[in-house]
């Protein structure tokens, strides 16, 4: 069974259209023996009484709303670095790591890195985001998803 990592900035209870689509679809990732895990950045765990219906997928909430970028990104690095041998397929839906460490974990421990683009973050967007200075070198990054 194909075993995908799916990693949100938000999710449940703090919806963008990206994860209601997800979760339309996943259902039928799992009819055709695909099975998705749910990392959530930003979005805090709810509380239990308020505790979303997430399918009965897995999901942890690492709740890192008021850390800076590149706090988000080594927080991220570590959980990656004690599960990612887990998965066959980390799914970014949407840019979620700057400094590109997760890109290169998972490049490193040989799995494969997708990333969904919505409306402002398509990679020539992410691009322009960055010091032209060192664009050559993002352009190569950007190259592992």
């Amino acid at each position: 069974m194909l075993k995908i990592l799916q990693i949100f900035n938000y999710y449940q209870p703090d919806f963008t259209g990206e994860g209601i689509y997800f979760e339309k679809i996943e259902k039928l990732f799992r009819r055709d023996g695909i099975s998705s895990e749910v990392l959530v950045m930003r979005t805090r765990t709810p509380a239990k009484t308020d505790a979303a219906d997430c399918h009965g997928l897995p999901v942890t909430y690492l709740g890192l709303t008021n850390k800076s970028a590149p706090l988000q990104s080594l927080y991220l690095a570590c959980w990656l670095v004690r599960n990612l041998r887990r998965y066959d397929i980390v799914h970014f839906h949407a840019p979620t790591d700057r400094y590109f460490a997760t890109y290169i974990l998972s490049a490193l421990f040989g799995v494969r890195v997708m990333q969904s683009c919505t409306l402002n973050d398509s990679p020539d967007n992410v691009l322009r985001s960055y010091n032209p200075k060192v664009r050559w070198f993002i352009v190569r990054l950007l190259r592992l998803v």
